[in-house]
């Protein structure tokens, strides 16, 4: 009786392993702008939306913020993890009403249809073959609506390189996800070996023997700041100090300077490894939370890059590129002891000449540069690996 009850407890995750299909990952979502006290009603709208299409929710209620902490106004979005019943996709003419909204780390995945699930064993042994080693459970996502729409789902899974890599990718809180994927997709399509790393990890002094350099993407540093104070900032420093390379994009570049200039607002984050100021966003740019290509000067040649909210910069350092618009420092080069700390207000790990990076944003937005900014940012990592 016992064995029948484990086998039929069990039934679920094996037809899933198998079949290779969850749903885990599946948000109802709900964005707005304006104070705390709208978050219940809306979240009841949300919930209510939900329950009259049939989509049974499951989980708390998730909530995603934009603008500073606790202030009495700012644009947020709802999210809830919700159940679909039956077909899937959903047979709706309903705009859509559901994303897949990645974890804060990188998964590496395989398409395949829905009609031809590929065997994630067989996923398993490809990513041990190419030198990573998975950790935690799989999941199942759609990578957009034109691939669920075909029914291809993909496989995933977080991992960390097995052995030592030149690049260890800040892949916890803060860490914007599409920052994540683009990055990934860089050091791929150039050969660099690169792993996740998650708070916990840079905790522990044997994870700075297995990189070369650390990279903090760009995000929401004040989620840097929040939970790396103390033994992980000291870890960071001592890594430098002692030879180690940093590479800090807009969110990444605030963490590490000695003050934050946001907004008129002044902030202390505990790395401290730039002798100067962060000062952003720029609003003759775009203010905060727009976006922008901006016209730069690169050593030396005129060419333009994205621009999300990043700072420019005071303070003791080689210039690397400047913004056209004000002259103001966007990249610089310093020393932190024996190591070198790159910073930099521009996004050139973004693609905006085609698909090659693996999002359409901020394409879809209207937004491209005449050429790719790739050959920059791998100018950029050069220049900090020499």
């Amino acid at each position: 009786m016992r064995r029948t009850l484990l086998f039929l407890l069990l039934l679920p995750f094996v037809f899933a392993q198998e079949v290779g299909y969850t749903r885990m990952g599946i948000y109802a979502l709900r964005e707005g702008e304006g104070p705390p006290s709208l978050y219940l009603s809306q979240a009841k709208a949300l919930v209510k939306w939900s329950l009259e299409y049939g989509y049974k929710p499951l989980g708390p209620l998730r909530i995603e913020f934009q603008g500073v902490p606790f202030s009495p106004r700012g644009k947020f979005t709802l999210l809830l993890r919700v159940n679909i019943p039956g077909v899937f996709p959903p047979q709706t003419n309903l705009p859509t009403k559901f994303r897949f909204i990645p974890s804060q780390h990188l998964a590496l995945s395989r398409p395949f249809p829905l009609q031809k699930p590929m065997s994630y064993r067989e996923f398993l042994s490809e990513l041990r073959s190419m030198g990573w080693k998975p950790f935690s459970s799989p999941f199942l996502y759609e990578k957009d609506l034109g691939e669920l729409k075909r029914g291809v789902f993909r496989w995933a899974v977080p991992v960390k390189r097995e052995g030592k890599a030149v690049v260890g990718i800040y892949s916890d809180r803060g860490a914007y996800h599409l920052g994540l994927i683009v990055s990934q997709r860089f050091f791929q399509a150039h050969g660099i070996t690169y792993t996740p790393l998650y708070r916990d990890d840079l905790k522990k002094k044997r994870t700075y023997g297995k990189i070369k350099l650390l990279y903090f993407p760009g995000g929401w540093s004040g989620y840097y700041s929040q939970d790396l104070r103390g033994r992980a900032s000291k870890l960071m420093r001592e890594f430098i100090r002692k030879g180690g390379g940093y590479l800090g994009v807009c969110a990444g570049a605030y963490f590490a300077s000695e003050k934050i200039i946001w907004e008129g607002e002044v902030y202390h984050p505990p790395l401290k490894i730039f002798p100067g100021v962060a000062i952003g966003p720029i609003r003759e740019l775009a203010p905060w939370p727009l976006y922008t290509v901006a016209d730069i000067i690169f050593l030396g040649e005129k060419t333009r890059a994205f621009y999300y909210g990043g700072p420019y910069f005071e303070g003791e350092g080689k210039v690397l590129a400047t913004y056209e618009i004000n002259g103001k420092p966007a990249v610089i080069l310093s020393r932190f002891g024996q190591g070198k700390v790159l910073l930099s207000g521009l996004h050139f790990e973004y693609d905006l000449t085609g698909s090659e990076d693996g999002v359409s944003f901020p394409e879809n937005e209207g937004l491209k540069t005449p050429r790719s900014t790739w050959p920059l940012f791998g100018k950029l990592l050069e220049l900090l690996r020499r």
